[in-house]
């Protein structure tokens, strides 16, 4: 049966069978609240980022961290430097260094 309701809801079979269980021990089906994730560590410093890779074109990533001076993946920075729908900045081909 969860697979059928599976495959009519386009669900996998796991989700179908938790909201079997939920509604089973608590009664409810209803769908929950979504999870609200933390803010992203390098929310409202973009400005700083743009500033730091115009300033000097060749500073790596590492050194853009330590001119931060938070506490950051290199990767972190890096898709920082690559999201879509914002102004870009220019990467490196290395991808050590934004530019």
């Amino acid at each position: 049966m969860p697979k059928a309701i599976a495959e009519e809801f386009s669900v996998s079979r796991a989700w179908v069978q938790r909201v079997v269980q939920r509604r089973r021990e608590t009664g409810e089906v209803e769908p929950r609240r979504q999870t609200r994730w933390r803010t992203p560590i390098l929310a409202g410093r973009e400005d700083d980022l743009r500033r730091l890779v115009q300033e000097r074109p060749d500073r790596t990533l590492a050194k853009i961290r330590a001119a931060l001076q938070i506490s950051v993946g290199i990767s972190t920075l890096w898709r920082a430097c690559t999201i879509p729908g914002t102004r870009r900045l220019h990467l490196h081909e290395t991808r050590s260094k934004c530019r």
